[in-house]
């Protein structure tokens, strides 16, 4: 029988170095251009130091919680914007066995001290709020009429604001095909406009890194991993959260309103409110779209 015993590698790559370049550079250039930089921070191990590790993967959201070990004194070289990879695995009788990792971005550090023990906090999250972290500035809006933006496109444009890219795993037609009118209010998120453009269509988009992958699923496709018979499932905990907006009101061309109710989240934390205004909705049908 094989043994197996959970492990994690986490390694350690600094972005300040990069970030900073790159605003250096853009600021010489136009808003066309596209500048590359080199990361010349080595990479860190922290394998060892690992005492504890979280991982929170959601379906738009994924966070991460790592405890460092620093009772001989030595601070990791971490700082805010630092990028983490984390590689869950086994080590087996064939040696050590990992998945390809998962990146996050390092939002918090905290130091911990209490009689012995001194542990070093690192807190941080993935692609998915990066992308809801991203906000318009200014009204935006791609024209139906004009038929050069498909639905791909516009994904796609809007990742990029938020530093990730588009790979196309598999797609339909109607995401290649579709051009949309489709506009952005000032203050509407990366994730609630991407949300909206899937909507349309049957594809499916996760993120790994600093890339975001689309995929259109098909109804007879293979699943790529089980849980539960070979892949045994350690633990388990299912949660249950309240939403950020149980009343929704939409505003559209020519004093349209459209009021929308979570009646039953209403009734037991009491009234969550946004409003959004959005020209290019012309009828009540489609702002209940």
């Amino acid at each position: 029988m094989t043994r197996r015993r959970r492990f994690l590698f986490l390694s350690v790559v600094g972005l300040v170095a990069l970030v900073s370049l790159v605003l250096v550079q853009s600021a010489l250039g136009t808003c066309g251009s596209v500048w590359r930089a080199v990361v010349d921070n080595p990479e860190t191990d922290l394998s060892q130091r690992i005492a504890a590790a979280s991982l929170s993967l959601g379906e738009a959201d994924g966070r991460a919680s790592i405890e460092l070990d620093v009772s001989d004194g030595e601070i990791p070289p971490l700082a805010i914007g630092d990028e983490i990879a984390v590689s869950p695995g086994y080590i087996t009788d064939g040696g050590i066995e990992t998945s390809g990792g998962l990146v996050f971005v390092v939002t918090r550090l905290e130091r911990f001290s209490a009689p012995g023990k001194s542990s070093f906090l690192v807190n941080a999250h993935d692609g998915w709020a990066t992308l809801k972290d991203w906000k318009a500035k200014n009204h935006l809006r791609w024209k139906a009429a004009a038929s050069t933006h498909s639905i791909e496109d516009i994904i796609s444009w809007l990742l990029a604001r938020a530093g990730l890219r588009l790979e196309v795993i598999s797609a339909s037609e109607v995401i290649t095909t579709l051009c949309p009118d489709f506009s952005l209010p000032p203050g509407v998120d990366g994730l609630t406009a991407i949300r909206r453009l899937l909507s349309f269509v049957p594809d499916l988009l996760f993120i790994e890194g600093g890339t975001a992958y689309l995929k259109n699923p098909a109804a007879d496709e293979a699943a790529v991993c089980s849980y539960g018979a070979d892949h045994s499932i350690f633990d388990c905990r299912v949660t249950d959260g309240a939403p950020e907006v149980n009343h929704l009101r939409l505003a559209g061309a020519g004093g349209l309103i459209v009021d929308t109710y979570d009646w039953t989240s209403v009734a037991g934390i009491g009234e969550l409110y946004r409003h959004i205004n959005d020209g290019s909705l012309t009828s009540i049908a489609s702002l209940r779209d």
